[in-house]
């Protein structure tokens, strides 16, 4: 089922939506759900408890790492493409593999120097806040983005601050998701919650071809994506990394608390009286 879905997603634009294989892996998925569903359901100790699944701050988290997948994936994909690609296309600076890699190092070293300041943030403020100020980061560098074309120091500082936005929202999708179910549903909680992220590269790579599709130059017989097909997929990328921000703020207060505040409820737990 899971992998109908993805196929469809991440091959449709290639195979072509409307060609027979498309067609039959939407309908074999949507079948597959209809009966996994129910079944799930009514068995006693499901594989994925789907009553957990739909609470309020495990769905909204869910569906903000969706968005913030998508925005994270972009980051990458697009940076790549945009610097690998020749001069003349109008936007691209023809850099190699090599040179494409050294441009996105800082931002997997950012993400890697920022993960103590993340659990920091989480063990003071909370989940939902980091979440938000992590989409919101990346949501004000893409709306940044478009105007760094033309200049490769901007477009390093651009991903490293994509990359910063990403360490804070990723380290708190755990925090929320553990901290909103029981001790036994974690596992699945968790997988669940890699899986829609799953969708959100999915879906990036799904759009990006569809954009290649209608909004392509040919320099030297290749096809390269054109500057507004590359404008088209920063403005994207903002978009989902703003809409993770409004699901975030929809998220309940205390969803992803402090460890304080946890320990704080613990001991008055264990409390007489």
């Amino acid at each position: 089922m899971l992998t109908a879905a993805l196929l469809v997603v991440s091959k449709g634009s290639r195979w072509g939506w409307s060609s027979t294989v498309v067609i039959a892996l939407t309908v074999g998925a949507a079948v597959g759900l209809a009966a996994w569903v129910p079944l799930q359901l009514r068995t006693a100790e499901p594989m994925v408890d789907l009553r957990t699944a739909i609470q309020r701050p495990v769905l909204l988290t869910n569906i903000a790492s969706i968005f913030a997948t998508f925005a994270m994936f972009a980051n990458m994909l697009i940076t790549t493409m945009q610097v690998q690609a020749p001069p003349e296309t109008g936007y691209g600076f023809g850099l190699g593999i090599v040179g494409a890699g050294l441009v996105m190092l800082p931002s997997g070293l950012a993400m890697v120097a920022l993960s103590p300041m993340s659990g920091a943030l989480l063990n003071r403020y909370g989940g939902r806040p980091v979440l938000v100020l992590g989409a919101a980061t990346m949501a004000a560098t893409f709306a940044w983005r478009p105007l760094a074309d033309g200049n490769l120091p901007l477009i390093v500082i651009g991903t490293t601050l994509v990359g910063i936005g990403t360490a804070f929202a990723f380290a708190a999708m755990p925090t929320l998701i553990m901290a909103s179910v029981p001790v036994t549903e974690t596992a699945s909680a968790n997988g669940i919650n890699s899986l829609v992220r799953s969708l959100g590269t999915s879906s990036c790579s799904a759009l990006v071809a569809l954009i290649a599709a209608t909004l392509s130059i040919s320099v030297g017989g290749v096809d390269y994506l054109s500057h507004a097909a590359i404008q088209i997929c920063f403005w994207a990328a903002g978009a989902c990394a703003a809409i993770a921000v409004v699901v975030g703020l929809f998220i309940p207060r205390g969803a992803g608390g402090t460890s304080r505040s946890c320990a704080a409820s613990s001991g008055s737990a264990s409390s007489p009286g």
